[in-house]
């Protein structure tokens, strides 16, 4: 159970990094600008879009898997520390 314990909460941890390091490099790749009154659909600003989709996809899947590794480490922790306690 230890083991398991273990890898989870490696596991966990890995994931809140990639949420983190997704989070940073949308921050990077894509800051806050006013934009102009006329703006013009090209090429360049549709595939800007698609990298920010596919970056907030990224970032959104990190973060939800997170979620769900420390909840599955919190209920094996519960566990482990009720078994102990019964016995």
């Amino acid at each position: 159970m230890i083991g398991a314990m273990a890898t989870v909460a490696l596991l966990a941890v890995l994931a809140s990094v990639m949420a983190t390091l997704s989070n940073i490099t949308i921050a990077r790749e894509f800051p806050t600008y006013k934009a102009r009154q006329e703006i013009n659909i090209d090429d360049f600003v549709i595939d800007q879009a698609i990298r920010l989709a596919r970056y907030q996809q990224a970032a959104t899947m990190f973060y939800q898997q997170a979620l769900l590794l420390w909840a599955l480490l919190a209920v094996m922790l519960g566990a482990t520390f009720l078994w102990e306690i019964a016995r």
